[in-house]
């Protein structure tokens, strides 16, 4: 289905061509530099910048659902104990599925109910992944603020101790970036699944399905495993050769787009902010990333790949890793800022009422005669 145009929406529009992504209409780039990852999620499910006293009141029910239920915390330790090979991801599923046993009125797809959970998965979220991430450490889960932000909660539920403004800012940016991207994979899977009438908490599971994915929302992990192996700046041409000797046809990870031919608009937004958190902890990542970016685009030149860009994943990979993520965590990260924009699209695809079935075309043999058994 690439380029296939396969539905409408009001949501996100990506402009491939300009480099420009924007949620309901306003730029990426103003949101990024005045707005927060609460009054975005506040945007892009109710279509409007909330007032003053809209955006309280929507914090307020985000505090109010961030609590780690009982139930959850349990099932968290039992999978650590029992199932320790499953990754961040596959936990996340499940918890957000043995989450939404505990809801009320889950088939309910009227779009007051659908805000109702979509505050919800926003904000619990973010708390399971902490949760996890502590647990899989076998460090005690950390109590959610009610007094901090959606950001500054998530690093204070991670690490047990107060964030600087700078990595709350540095992460609620990059939560922003996450948050939409039109019909990418994970959006789509979640409206097909929409499109049937199923509940909000099915779709949001079926979009991590997809967003497990090497190819979709771990392409993060593979660029901080390359700046682990590559460890100082001036190894990344040794580095390069040694891959390429190996595979010529080995692609650098966190490189190239399917939609954007020109500069990713998100990366160029987090590329200082991954710098100042990473030099603020005397960590090399992004030096590192600084000079892979260099060396790749100087490679794309010489073969006549000009349009080769890095893409959010990029630079996003420095970034968690400054701030404490482990990068097998990183598509968590991506799923639980990508959640308003999931639940954003779903109930536009409630809206249309109509089952999304394409059409294929066959290339399996032709009619044939079924032969007896005996006769085989």
């Amino acid at each position: 289905m690439t380029n296939t145009v396969a539905g409408s929406t009001q949501v996100s529009f990506v402009d491939g061509q300009a480099g420009e992504l924007l949620y309901r209409g306003y730029s990426i780039k103003e949101l990024a530099k005045y707005s927060s990852f609460d009054e975005v999620s506040y945007l892009l499910l109710c279509g409007k910048l909330p007032s003053q006293d809209e955006l309280y009141d929507w914090k307020t029910l985000l505090a109010a659902t961030r609590k780690l239920e009982p139930e959850s915390e349990r099932l968290l330790w039992n999978i650590k104990l029992f199932h320790e090979p499953a990754t961040p991801m596959d936990v996340l599923r499940t918890a957000l599925s043995d989450l939404a046993l505990r809801q009320m009125n889950i088939d309910n797809t009227s779009q007051l109910s659908l805000i109702a959970h979509g505050i919800t998965l926003i904000s619990q979220h973010p708390t399971l992944v902490a949760a996890y991430h502590r647990i899989h450490r076998n460090q005690p889960p950390v109590g959610p603020l009610p007094e901090i932000g959606h950001a500054a909660n998530f690093l204070w539920m991670l690490t047990g101790t107060v964030p600087s403004d700078e990595e709350v800012r540095a992460l609620d940016i990059a939560l922003i970036l996450h948050a939409d991207h039109g019909y990418n994979a994970s959006t789509f899977t979640a409206r097909v699944c929409a499109s049937t009438g199923s509940d909000i908490f099915s779709c949001i599971c079926a979009a991590i399905g997809a967003l497990k994915g090497p190819r979709h929302g771990g392409a993060n992990v593979n660029v901080f495993r390359m700046l682990q192996e590559i460890r100082d700046p001036k190894k990344v041409e040794g580095y390069f050769s040694s891959q390429l000797e190996q595979n010529p046809k080995w692609r650098i990870p966190g490189f190239g787009h399917r939609i954007y031919k020109t500069k990713d608009p998100r990366a160029q937004i987090l590329k200082p902010l991954a710098k100042e958190i990473c030099h603020q902890k005397r960590l090399p990542w992004f030096d590192i990333a600084l000079e892979v970016e260099k060396q790749a685009l100087t490679l794309f030149r010489k073969r006549g790949k000009e349009d080769l860009q890095c893409n959010v994943d990029f630079y996003s990979a420095p970034l968690f890793g400054a701030l404490g993520i482990d990068p097998d965590f990183f598509p968590c990260m991506f799923a639980l800022a990508r959640t308003p924009g999931l639940v954003a699209q779903c109930m536009e695809e409630y809206e249309n009422g109509r089952i999304i079935r394409p059409l294929n075309v066959y290339t399996g043999s032709p009619l044939r005669s079924y032969v007896q058994l005996k006769d085989r």
